[in-house]
């Protein structure tokens, strides 16, 4: 599947390709993210990735009015939150397993989530995104998987019900 400009919903100019996967309780996932400038705005896990090229992937469990959020920036670091009612819930990021690999100008990752411990009743919906800085500078690019059509991914009624 391919990523959309977030705020049109039109073509990307950066090419994003995503793939999703559930086995059991545990989500696979895999971002091709091309022409990316592997810029890494934070060296520890749950700092500010956002402010730099990150991968995300935002997940509802079942939890009234709260969802997941996981991110991975081109260094490996990880930030991985409960949110809930735009709160930030920094949670143990254990269940979660990523790896990147560079080659040339492209950022592959691998994202791995156990669900087991949230012990998931309902469908799992989700949404995912990719934000590219080039090396943090503004204006930066957001795109998605189902675009939000605004300035911000955190649009739940845009979530993708899990085939």
């Amino acid at each position: 599947m391919l990523f959309k400009e977030n705020i049109t919903g039109q073509e990307a100019d950066i090419k994003t390709e995503f793939s999703i996967k559930r086995e059991g309780d545990v989500l696979h996932c895999f971002y091709k993210a091309f022409d990316s400038s592997f810029y890494s705005a934070s060296e520890v896990d749950n700092g500010n990735l956002f402010d730099g090229d990150v991968v995300e992937i935002f997940i509802y469990i079942g939890e009234k009015d709260s969802y997941l959020e996981i991110e991975v920036a081109p260094n490996g670091t990880t930030f991985v939150a409960n949110i809930t009612n735009r709160k930030i819930n920094y949670i143990d990021n254990s269940f979660v397993k990523a790896r990147v690999e560079r080659k040339e100008k492209d950022c592959f990752v691998s994202l791995d989530i156990d669900l087991s411990r949230f012990k998931v009743q309902v469908p799992i919906e989700y949404n995912a995104f990719r934000i590219e800085r080039e090396n943090g500078e503004v204006p930066y690019h957001l795109y998605a998987l189902n675009p939000t059509l605004c300035g911000t991914f955190h649009v739940r009624d845009k979530f993708i019900l899990l085939k």
